[in-house]
This record gives C-alpha cells, sequence and structure tokens, in this order.
C-alpha cells in the first residue's frame, strides 16, 4: 500500500539522549502577519520575538531556533485563546508560544512526493514550509527531497525511514530526522552551509 500524502510538519517524538522534551515560551510580536502553524520551524529575531522560519522559495534559514508547538495569548476582547496555530495579523497581548528549541529531540516529518529511498538515511535534506490547515492547526511543512540529499548544507539529518508496519520508503515516507543547522548548536563547518 502506498504512503499517503498527510504532512504535519515536525512531529517529537523522542530526545536523542533519553531526555524529557521540553516547551520553552517565547513571544511572537501582536500583528505579525505570517500563519505559525503546530509543527513549523520558527526564527528568533533580534528583539527575541518568534517568526516563521521562511526563506526564499519556502526553505527556513539556517539558523532554526526551535519548531512552533502552539500558543497562548489575550485578544482585543480580553479573552484568554490557547490555540494550535497563530493566525496571521493578530492583534493581542500576553503572546507566549510554545517551542521546542531543544537541537537534540528527533523528530518525525513526511518526505514529499520524491520520496526517501533507503540511500538517502544519514544524509541531510532540506525543511520546506508549507501552509497549514487552519482548521486543525496543524503544518504543512515538509521534508524537502524534490532538492536531494546531500552531506552539506542543508538542514535536517535523516536517521531513519519509519518502521510502524504501514510506512514505506518513497513518496510520502514517514523518517526520523535531528537538526544539523540550528541556531543553539552553532555553526558546524560543512554543516552550516561554510
Amino acid at each position: 500500500m502506498a504512503n499517503v500524502n498527510a504532512a504535519y510538519g515536525l512531529r517529537a517524538i523522542r530526545h536523542m539522549t533519553g531526555g524529557e522534551i521540553r516547551l520553552d515560551q517565547y513571544p511572537i510580536a501582536s500583528g505579525y502577519g505570517t500563519s505559525i502553524f503546530n509543527g513549523d520551524p520558527v526564527l528568533q529575531t533580534t528583539d527575541g520575538t518568534l517568526i516563521i522560519a521562511v526563506g526564499t522559495g519556502g526553505t527556513p534559514s539556517t539558523q532554526v531556533f526551535g519548531v512552533f508547538q502552539g500558543v497562548e495569548y489575550t485578544d482585543s476582547a480580553g479573552a484568554v485563546i490557547f490555540s494550535n496555530y497563530w493566525p496571521a495579523s493578530t492583534t493581542a497581548t500576553n503572546i507566549k508560544a510554545k517551542v521546542i528549541t531543544d537541537p537534540d529531540v528527533v523528530f518525525a516529518i513526511q518526505s514529499d512526493a520524491t520520496g526517501v529511498a533507503a540511500g538517502d538515511v544519514g544524509q541531510l535534506a532540506d525543511v520546506e514550509i508549507v501552509a497549514g490547515d487552519v482548521k486543525t492547526g496543524k503544518s504543512g511543512t515538509n521534508l524537502d527531497m524534490s532538492t536531494g540529499s546531500g552531506t552539506t548544507g542543508k538542514h535536517l539529518r535523516i536517521l531513519r525511514i519509519l518502521n510502524d508496519g504501514v510506512n514505506a520508503a518513497g513518496a510520502y515516507a514517514d523518517v526520523e530526522v535531528v537538526w544539523a543547522e540550528h541556531a543553539l548548536k552553532g555553526v558546524v563547518s560543512g554543516v552550516g552551509g561554510i
């Protein structure tokens, strides 16, 4: 049976050292004009607020800061809102985004239509930011295999193809990944584009 095209962004599944997966809180600027969905990579700006990590053509910056997990804020009517995603251009106060910033968390992510082959395990690949679903708040971000895998200058290291009895190598395969390029890891020669 073929894998189903149902991208969900980056979903935390375990920690490389067996530790706990923890959420940190960071602000988003009131009125920030781009939606951020649960499972999207984010950047931290110079003023400490978060923005979606979109660069040219949907490819994130090399300095991804973390993975967005939802947000709490007070809306203009004074109601406290808990949301799976940040709705673009929301005017709010007390904005607290929940983010996984630990670069040693292992994530599951679905590949694009190009797919992942057994030979891609251990290689690096980029993330492609795709708009999420406003009904569920889930990301549409996927592993961009259309640009190929390699050993340098890409965001994520492919650890393995998930083996759940249904998933298989090929188009829309679910894989385990860890960040190769991350703001809290520093730049690694040959990995961070140097």
